[in-house]
């Protein structure tokens, strides 16, 4: 089972990072890919196959590539678990249910670039 949450995992991970609007500058997009793709994450695990504490580990592994700091990513991903557990209303626990509504999609397309969506908003909203 992890070759299948990997092979979807990536698939999502490249397609973000490969487009031509990712600024791999932006801590914002950084933010947002993570929240993403950490929600992603989770709805592919939906039935559990990985620990949490393996899909944790496998989804720091993959966000740590884009060579951030490895404190910065371990916080992110540790706050993005703990706000999973127990849902608020704010824009981190939006992007995760965003990423985990599309783990069952075929076509990802809207939620990679919902990706640059979000970032311009939330710039633009600062």
């Amino acid at each position: 089972m992890k070759n299948r949450f990997n092979q979807k995992t990536d698939f999502l991970f490249h397609r973000v990072v490969n487009n031509p609007q990712w600024d791999d500058r932006s801590e914002t997009m950084l933010v947002v890919l993570g929240m993403i793709y950490y929600g992603y994450s989770l709805g592919i695990n939906k039935n559990g196959e990985l620990s949490a504490y393996d899909m944790n580990q496998a989804t720091k592994h993959k966000l740590r590539t884009l060579n951030i700091q490895a404190n910065y990513i371990d916080t992110m991903v540790d706050y993005a678990h703990k706000i999973s557990q127990a849902p608020q209303d704010n824009i981190y626990c939006r992007l995760i249910a965003l990423g985990k509504n599309y783990a069952n999609h075929y076509d990802i397309d809207p939620l990679v670039y919902s990706v640059f969506e979000y970032t311009e908003e939330i710039k633009l909203n600062r």
